[in-house]
């Protein structure tokens, strides 16, 4: 096990070497005083600031420093008298992950007495990788703790409990967790879904779930390929414990879930949940998930390492906006990224031009050479939105048949914290003040529709939605085509209590002299944005603004509506020009 825990170290700060940095004490008080983050973040963001002092400065005085700090923890924070609050996650994944990372650099510097001390705290709050909530104090939203884990939630209890067991020196918990782990990557079937509560995982069509009923590839998809990827590794070349785990199965599901939603190194937003309002951005995301899908690679039969390498250097090419290099601040990968470069005999691939259709998560996407189109609907069994922990607060709509166009590799940079959050292109919505509101989806609260689906022919997507707002006062019927050259909307059979209106689109505006609006008759409005074009088919002004938030303008185009409007369609096609 001693080998192990030494590639731990190596895989976390790139060297086994002593370094000559000596940290002073820790102001705690400045950590614990800062009220504007609840009690457990604080906690965690000790443990955080004690592993970078491992990683930067693994030596004798300050594993004293360290160590007499995890005994403050320990004492006043983390331990058996402690009751989980806030937030069940910190108490069973987030402080156990990073006291066993600490543990492993520190490993040769700390007693066996005191490692058994701190991890016998961590087994009491997650004994067993295959349950979440498996202690006496545990909490959840749902009021139910105990419950199966699924998905990166899974991945990281194996995590911990393989890291744990490779610390003690015991084999039997290496084991029972790298078996826990093989159900992650297993095809759910329809014959398994029970209830939404075990929707969690990959299907056959490529979608991916978690929480149920949230597409989350981009986020929580990660959190499982990097776990898998640091559980590879540090297997290496042990084939006893390594045969548990189907690398090539692994692999791919990583061509069906994740590569499809690559475009020039950003990842859509359409599989990101409530994360897109983190901070960062769709390129640092993806840059995540290259880097899990390149260590990966490394595990996998020599036809698939090929593969995934080449898709990792052709979005680390494609990418104009994001130097996956310079912005790696871990040694290890960017020794991983220089030797893929390195490589001139495997060649990056290249776009083709596909159509991606996942009905079980209720998600489209088309990817050319040009542009990528994603459509976000939501159904009774995949949820508007999600928000919590203070995230995603105004994502009321980002799942109402939302329209995402990216067709310069930077649209979606620094977006969401800037545009109006009240105009979601491809949306159709009631005129009311949201601010404060929270409209997600809970286990208890889904939408009411059941028609969203999509299907492929003649080179084209054609999806559609019954659509029922939050609240049930608006319903529609939305149809969209989505062709070589851009996208064709329809909606029809509106019926609404309210006054509302249909957003045709809110984006970064690069060059405001490109926008030009013209009537070409009484049906037809034409406007530029650009490099794209917009026909509008209606007899009514095409609303629209141009506003600045963060130095960053943009511009939102809809149309009004009152409530008793008969016989409505809303009918537009966006073109895009380098399209063709």
């Amino acid at each position: 096990m001693i080998n192990l825990i030494k590639k731990r170290e190596y895989f976390l700060r790139g060297t086994q070497e002593e370094s000559n940095i000596i940290f002073s004490d820790l102001n705690l008080e400045s950590f614990l005083k800062d009220e504007k983050k609840p009690l457990v973040e604080r906690v965690r963001n000790i443990y955080k600031e004690l592993l970078r002092i491992a990683i930067e400065g693994k030596n004798q005085e300050n594993s004293i420093l360290v160590e007499k700090t995890l005994d403050y923890l320990h004492d006043n924070y983390y331990n058996f008298q402690a009751k989980e609050h806030t937030n069940w996650w910190q108490w069973e994944i987030g402080y156990p992950l990073l006291l066993c990372d600490i543990l492993c650099i520190f490993y040769d510097y700390f007693s066996k007495e005191t490692i058994l001390k701190y991890l016998n705290v961590t087994k009491y709050f997650q004994p067993d990788p295959i349950y979440s909530g498996n202690n006496p104090v545990a909490l959840h939203p749902s009021g139910n703790p105990l419950r199966v884990s699924t998905g990166g939630n899974r991945v990281d209890l194996c995590k911990i409990s393989f890291l744990r067991g490779m610390l003690l020196n015991d084999s039997e918990e290496c084991t029972h967790a790298l078996n826990a782990l093989k159900e992650v990557w297993e095809l759910k079937t329809e014959t398994e879904i029970i209830s939404l509560n075990n929707r969690d995982g990959f299907y056959a069509d490529g979608s991916f779930i978690q929480h149920g009923f949230i597409p989350y590839a981009g986020t929580y998809g990660n959190v499982l390929l990097s776990g898998i990827g640091e559980i590879l590794y540090l297997l290496g070349d042990n084939e006893d414990l390594k045969n548990s785990i189907e690398v090539d199965e692994i692999a791919q599901r990583i061509l069906d879930s994740f590569e499809p939603f690559f475009f020039k190194g950003s990842i859509s937003d359409i599989v990101c949940g409530r994360a897109i309002t983190r901070p960062g951005d769709n390129h640092q995301r993806a840059h995540e998930v290259l880097n899990s899908i390149l260590l990966i690679s490394e595990g996998t039969s020599n036809n698939f390492k090929k593969r995934l390498q080449k898709i990792v250097k052709r979005e680390f090419f494609l990418d104009k906006h994001y130097n996956h290099i310079e912005n790696e601040m871990r040694i290890f990968y960017k020794n991983l990224y220089k030797s893929l470069l390195e490589n001139e005999i495997l060649e990056p691939t290249s776009y083709k031009t596909q159509n991606f259709i996942f009905n079980e998560m209720n998600r489209v996407f088309k990817r050319t050479e040009n542009f990528s189109i994603g459509l976000a609907l939501h159904s009774n069994k995949i949820g508007n939105y999600e928000s919590f922990n203070g995230e995603n607060e105004k994502g009321w709509f980002t799942g109402d048949g939302a329209i995402y166009i990216d067709d310069t590799g930077d649209s979606y940079i620094n977006y969401w914290n800037g545009i109006d959050f009240n105009f979601i292109p491809g949306t159709t919505e009631v005129k009311e003040n949201m601010l404060g509101k929270n409209t997600s989806s809970t286990m208890e609260n889904m939408p009411q529709n059941t028609l969203a689906h999509a299907y492929v022919k003649d080179s084209k997507i054609y999806a559609e939605m019954d659509f029922i707002n939050y609240s049930g006062e608006l319903s529609s019927n939305k149809k969209y085509v989505i062709h070589p050259w851009g996208i064709e909307y329809i909606e029809s059979n509106i019926k609404s209590s309210k006054n509302f209106y249909s957003t045709i689109e809110n984006k970064k505006l690069y060059n405001e002299s490109s926008f030009k609006i013209t009537r070409i008759n009484n049906q037809l409005i034409k406007v530029i944005i650009d490099n794209r074009e917009y026909s509008i088919y209606t007899e009514i002004p095409v609303n629209y603004k141009i506003y600045t938030k963060n130095s960053q303008k943009y511009i939102a185009l809809w149309l009004e509506y009152l409530h008793d409007t008969k016989n409505l369609e809303i009918k537009y096609k966006i073109k895009i020009y380098n399209s063709f």
